[in-house]
Formats: structure tokens, sequence, C-alpha cells
């Protein structure tokens, strides 16, 4: 088969024309998140994830929240997507080396599912407990969970 010229572009005759691929939809932008407290307590402080401000026209936007211990590292869900923009979350004791940081990001998805993300972190510092102290809060804070109804929480 011999190739025809049109406008530059080669192509063997009798093929169809190709179009180039559309844009892909915009992502969620101008968004952020914030984590409070700045700083809290392991097995005590419930921090609060909040992504707001994303500007999007392919709605209704969903929002994931993971975390990871210091600043790099393998992220942690602390919720799926969701609708709700906030999410509540106890989160592990960060390293001493890393100034007990903790990484917390927010993945917002469009309709779509093209997405955008934010970062911010916290401090969660450790609280030393006597093997008894350590296995009450556990048990009061497993039983609040599994009382919640909540399957995500009664995870962490």
């Amino acid at each position: 088969m011999m190739p025809h010229f049109e406008r530059g572009v080669v192509r063997p005759r009798n093929t169809p024309h190709h179009h180039p691929p559309r844009p892909a939809p915009p992502r969620p932008s101008s968004g952020d998140l914030s984590i409070t407290p700045s700083h809290g307590y392991v097995f005590e402080t419930d921090f609060t994830f909040l992504s707001e401000n994303w500007v999007d026209e392919d709605l209704p936007l969903k929002y994931k929240f993971v975390y990871t211990v210091g600043y790099e590292g393998s992220w942690t869900a602390v919720a799926d997507a969701q609708a709700s923009a906030s999410y509540d979350a106890l989160l592990p004791q960060g390293e001493s080396a890393d100034n007990y940081t903790i990484t917390g990001m927010t993945v917002v998805y469009d309709f779509f599912d093209a997405y955008g993300t934010d970062t911010d972190t916290t401090r969660v510092l450790p609280v030393e407990y006597t093997t008894a102290q350590l296995a009450n809060v556990s048990a009061a804070r497993t039983t609040a969970a599994l009382e919640s109804g909540d399957p995500e929480l009664s995870m962490q």
C-alpha cells in the first residue's frame, strides 16, 4: 500500500483519519486541606481533616483522606472517597526523628474521577501509659467505635 501525503501527514491510503485525543477534563483545583489541632497525643486526640475551597465544574466532588508517618512513605487511608469534606480520626504517633510529624493528604475527585490533592501536617506526640491504662483506653475506644456503627472508625 502506497502512502499518500495530506498537509504534511503521512497516512496509508484508505485509512480513517485519526482525531487527536480529547483533552482530559480539568481536575479539582484551588482547594486546601487543614488538619486540626496542630498537635495532639496518640490514643487521646481526635484530629479533624477538613478539605475546602475546591473548584471544579464536574460535580459532585468526593473526598479521600490519607496519611503517612513523617514526610514521605506509603500512604494509609483514613477514609475512602466520600461526600463529606471532613473526617475525624485518631492518628498514630509520629517518629521522634521527624519531630512526631504526620503528613495528611486529601484527594478530591470530581464526577469523572479527575483529582486534585493537597497536604498538611500535624504532630502526634507520645503518651506514657501503664499496661492497665493502655488496656482501658483501648477498650473504651473500641467500644465507642463499635457502638457508633461506623465500620471505618472501629478499624482505627
